[in-house]
């Protein structure tokens, strides 16, 4: 399984690829909106963790290009804020929340 992590925050983005990778999924990594959106038009990703603010660009806008795309499985959308205009957003992109 590809999983595509894409957080701006490199802490929190380090630990997730570190445990993903522990479990023996293959993990690529974004920052930021571009590099994410590059990404998500590449490659054809089993799982997105997505940010919902990110530098460049909002994670509901990505959540939306990846569906148009049908490229992915699954798009888990994280908030910090836990903000429910943020989580109905990731839900009517079709994605899931955590």
């Amino acid at each position: 399984m590809k999983i595509l992590i894409v957080e701006d925050e490199p802490s929190l983005r380090e630990i997730m690829v570190r445990t993903l990778t522990r479990e023996q999924y293959v993990v690529e990594q974004a920052a930021d909106y571009a590099s994410a959106s590059d990404k998500i038009a590449a490659y054809d990703y089993d799982c997105i963790l997505l940010d919902i603010m990110l530098p460049g660009g909002s994670g509901l806008r990505l959540c939306v290009a990846a569906a148009r795309l049908v490229l992915f499985r699954t798009t888990v959308g994280l908030s910090l804020l836990n903000r429910s205009a943020d989580c109905r957003g990731v839900l009517q992109k079709g994605g899931t929340v955590l």
